[in-house]
């Protein structure tokens, strides 16, 4: 397949890479940074880099768009690729707007186009893993904690709880209701927040978020009523009560970004229109909407 790569920061260098590996990328579209250009020509110098989205969406042979531009511009690029009948992937959430994302799903499903949105913790194998061991375990309590630097120039709220929110939607399912208990800001409006989510069932969730963290650390401890386990980056922990210790139970071997890019290529290939993936991103935009 030919794809077109829009945005060609952070992320979009990583879905270079990783696309290149089974597809023929024929555009790359910036808007000019010199050093993310500079980059692509020494290690993708067959891939053209351009600066007007038209060259993309007017060549037939594209058979989809990967977009990794920030949230404000997904709405435009998105629409426009899908009337040109170009599948899309697109980094998450598909749009901060409930309205928005419902005619953009509507659009792809009128089109028979993939719609896919990078919900890329739902496809991390420790992920995966824990969602097996879970189907036979009552969950009592989930807390979170991210650790980073960055980024800011989207919504902390639409940008990095939104993949908590995913996880914990898969997880618990739909809550009741989420409240910003604390709320830190110094480089955005809100650099540092704590969050306690309701669920009907009474399951405690807490998350705590901070990107000017000088640590990267992303975990997330599930207490069962069986089981205590710790998922910390790539590997999940299982507390062990006869030790009084963490003790690794798995630990990832395949990316998330491998297997999200995987079954996107593996749709369009089949020509499986498929929209369960953007109907989540709705879902997890609609329970953030009062937040944003």
């Amino acid at each position: 397949m030919n794809l077109a790569i829009i945005g060609l920061g952070h992320w979009g260098k990583k879905l270079v890479m990783e696309f290149n590996k089974s597809h023929k990328i024929k555009y790359c579209h910036t808007k000019g940074n010199t050093q993310n250009i500079s980059w692509l020509k020494k290690k993708f110098p067959k891939i053209k880099v351009v600066t007007q989205i038209t060259e993309i969406l007017d060549d037939d042979n594209i058979d989809a768009v990967i977009i990794a531009t920030p949230i404000q511009s997904h709405k435009d690029f998105v629409k426009q690729s899908l009337l040109q009948d170009k599948h899309v992937f697109v980094e998450k959430p598909l749009t901060e707007s409930v309205y928005e994302s419902k005619n953009l799903i509507a659009l792809a499903k009128k089109k028979k186009l993939c719609l896919f949105i990078g919900n890329i913790f739902l496809y991390h194998p420790v992920f995966l893993k824990l969602q097996k061991l879970l189907i036979n375990e009552k969950i009592k309590s989930v807390s979170g904690t991210w650790l980073k630097m960055g980024t800011f120039h989207d919504n902390i709220i639409s940008n990095l709880l939104y993949h908590d929110m995913c996880i914990i939607h898969e997880l618990i399912g739909k809550p009741k209701k989420i409240i910003i208990e604390n709320s830190q800001n110094f480089i955005t409006k809100s650099d540092i927040v704590d969050i306690k989510i309701i669920f009907s069932n009474k399951i405690n969730c807490n998350l705590h978020i901070n990107r000017i963290s000088n640590i990267k650390r992303k975990s997330l401890t599930i207490i069962t009523e069986k089981n205590c386990y710790l998922w910390e980056n790539d590997i999940l922990f299982r507390f062990s009560e006869k030790n009084n210790q963490y003790e690794k139970l798995y630990e990832s071997q395949q990316t998330a970004l491998e297997n999200e890019c995987k079954i996107f290529s593996k749709d369009i290939s089949n020509h499986t229109q498929k929209l369960d993936n953007a109907q989540k991103s709705l879902e997890i935009i609609r329970d953030l909407a009062s937040l944003l």
